[in-house]
């Protein structure tokens, strides 16, 4: 692993050394002094970020389809990132570079949990950041393979509003309402949507009795958002957010389903004290509350069985310190972090409604965090970083385990960072970064016995926490105002790596399995053709791997799950203004395993893993009146996913709906 990773960073300053260096163009000075927040937890132009960073803007979120809702669809887009999710109605899951539960979904920079990821409507979002590499030093445990912050909008400085309303494939219908403006100090926005589906059957195979649909996968969603930002006046704000959140399906079988309800509040609170200081409080509260139903499992179709109702509460606060010294040249942040969560699950029989199993359980993590960036010249970037976390397993109680209340665990850790970024000029830039952090196993891994649907779970007491060491290096490029290359070279490897997966006999295990590898490179280009047309896309390459495994030598060199070798998009973008937009996809992702020991099929030839894919995706926009009435414009939008109908899966045992035709009107008022 070593050698590839050498031959790589070889690779990237090969090409640096080879590209020509141009002057200063107006698209690499304004892609370079773009604002992010999410990398250094602070305002910082990317030209000052030694991180690999992608930023989903309004025009982005726009541009390209979105089959199940919610922006997480774009993500099959960038560079290193796999999204595996059942279907429209459950959230996905997300890996970046091949790491299992090591991405943090954040909302205005404190984390969530990743099914948030499907509640927030987009027209609400002003933004999503990707961070993808070692971030435990900021985020702490969890974020080893990256961060995705998902950012609100506050109010617009003119008053406007958008009514949109669509449709398409398997009876799918979404409408939705946003406006927003500021007055004075004061800025406001609001959205709110309701849609729904017949559905499709995804689930055609039979190598999971339990998971086999003999219907449709049907579901509704619906919900409201609203934010708000009032300046006091010397860089003195607060900042309000609310999102409500409600969804029901029925997943293919006739007691298989659920209801449910999210509630999430962020107050944020900013003062600044001179040109010097500032500070910033943020506080969420995070309530679920979730049904799920289920049959007896397998083939008894029409068999009711229970019922699990589940109740989840968070409430994390993240308090930031902020000097600027040395005439803005060193920014030092220094951070405190507390998050408490509960969650209980009461599962009751469906016809007498008599307790069946119980599982209650606490989480307490605090933590102190510092940061410093420090301008050592105008184009040479040095940023540092560490964090302690102290994280509590408590209050536990699993009403089938052998022991009905197990201990409380505690694990710390020291998680540091350091990156590095010179910008020869405003055209050509390489960074690198080192990152260790953890990963803590959850509860349910440690305790849960229950059997859910048919799946028995093997609970694993013994779990040590992941250990993870990330290294990164890239080059960053642009030829005059016509084309963009980034090249990214990246090695990480985890020991104790925690393996959650199906056995074949369907039975979900967890281990640690000794220590694994990811090693790969990320290819980045962009070509601006004509002020209208643009084309571009990317390919990873990533060898993920177990690389150690005492209790099992034979699994070692096995790919690890969700994992592909290869990936590869290319888009072709027509934008004009006022007028139309139009955006063809396509995307490449490699066979991805979904067992420990890599087996495609089972004795009864049923596929077991993921194919490799070739998808095609088109989304066009056209401006239909301009200025009528009312009306500031009208667009119309139509956009087909897998145009050919591509065969394949998107988690699991779960297979892609195949075609889907959607079109929306959109009105704009301002």
């Amino acid at each position: 692993m070593k050698k590839k990773f050498g031959l790589l960073a070889g690779l990237i300053c090969l090409g640096l050394l080879c590209a020509p260096v141009y002057a200063e163009e107006e698209k690499a000075a304004k892609e370079m002094d773009q604002m992010v927040v999410t990398a250094t937890k602070t305002e910082t132009p990317l030209r000052e970020v030694a991180a690999s960073v992608d930023v989903l803007d309004r025009e982005e979120l726009e541009l390209r389809s979105q089959p199940n809702g919610d922006f997480i669809d774009l993500l099959r887009n960038i560079p290193g990132m796999t999204v595996a999710r059942a279907y429209a109605p459950f959230p996905a899951t997300v890996r970046m570079r091949g790491g299992v539960g090591q991405t943090v979904i954040l909302v205005n920079g404190l984390p969530v949990d990743f099914k948030m990821s499907q509640s927030i409507p987009n027209e609400i979002i002003d933004r999503v950041e990707i961070v993808r590499g070692p971030t435990s030093a900021i985020y702490g445990a969890n974020a080893t393979g990256g961060v995705i912050n998902i950012i609100t909008k506050t109010g617009s400085e003119n008053l406007r509003a958008e009514i949109r309303g669509g449709g398409g494939t398997s009876g799918t219908y979404r409408t939705s309402v946003m406006t927003e403006g500021k007055e004075d100090n004061v800025g406001f926005a609001f959205a709110g949507h309701y849609g729904g589906s017949a559905g499709e059957n995804v689930v055609e195979n039979n190598n999971n009795p339990t998971i086999h649909m003999i219907n449709k996968c049907k579901y509704n969603k619906s919900g409201a958002a609203a934010s708000g930002k009032y300046d006091f006046g010397r860089a003195s704000s607060v900042t309000l957010f609310y999102n409500y959140w409600w969804g029901d399906y029925m997943r293919g079988r006739v007691y298989y389903g659920g209801e449910w309800e999210r509630n999430y509040a962020n107050v944020k609170f900013n003062q600044g004290f001179n040109d010097m200081f500032d500070m910033q409080v943020n506080l969420a509260y995070h309530v679920d509350d979730l049904l799920h139903t289920y049959d007896k499992g397998g083939t008894n179709y029409y068999t009711p069985h229970q019922r699990r109702y589940t109740d989840y509460e968070a409430i994390p606060i993240d308090v930031q310190f902020n000097g600027r010294f040395f005439d803005g040249k060193n920014t030092l942040t220094l951070g405190y972090f507390h998050s408490d969560k509960t969650e209980e699950q009461d599962y009751r029989d469906w016809n007498t409604n008599a307790e069946l199993n119980l599982i209650k359980f606490s989480e307490e993590t605090w933590a102190v965090y510092a940061q410093d960036t420090w301008k050592i010249l105008d184009n040479l970037i040095l940023s540092t970083g560490i964090r302690y976390d102290d994280w509590k397993n408590y209050d536990n109680y699993f009403g089938n385990y052998v022991n009905r209340t197990p201990d409380e665990r505690s694990e710390d850790n020291w998680s540091p960072k350091v990156g590095l970024r010179y910008n020869f000029n405003t055209a050509t830039s390489v960074w690198a970064n080192y990152g260790q952090g953890f990963n803590t196993p959850t509860a349910t891994q440690l305790y849960d016995d229950r059997t859910a649907g048919g799946n028995k779970r093997i609970p694993n007491p013994d779990l040590k926490p992941e250990k993870t060491h990330s290294y990164e290096l890239g080059a960053d490029h642009w030829f005059g105002n016509i084309a963009n290359v980034k090249l990214v070279g990246f090695h990480t490897y985890t020991e104790d790596t925690i393996l959650s997966s199906f056995t074949a006999a369907n039975t979900v295990t967890n281990q640690n399995i000794g220590k694994t590898e990811s090693t790969g490179a990320e290819l980045n280009l962009d070509f601006f053709i004509t002020p209208e047309w643009s084309t571009g896309g990317n390919y990873t390459y990533n060898v993920a791997e177990v690389d150690e495994n005492p209790t099992d030598r034979t699994l070692e060199g096995k790919t690890l799950l969700y994992a592909p070798e290869h990936q590869f998009n290319w888009d072709v973008t027509y934008k004009k203004p006022e007028d139309i937009t139009a955006c063809l996809s396509v995307r490449y992702t490699g066979d991805q395993h979904v067992n420990d020991s890599n087996e495609k099929y089972n004795a009864a030839g049923e596929q077991l893993y993921m194919n490799s894919s070739w998808v095609v995706d088109f989304k066009a926009t056209k401006t239909i009146l301009k200025d009528k009435w009312i009306l500031d414009k009208a667009d119309f939008s139509f956009y087909i996913d897998n145009i050919f109908n591509e065969k394949y899966r998107t988690m699991i045992y779960y297979e892609d709906p195949g075609t889907t035709v959607y079109s929306e009107i959109a009105l704009y008022f301002d």
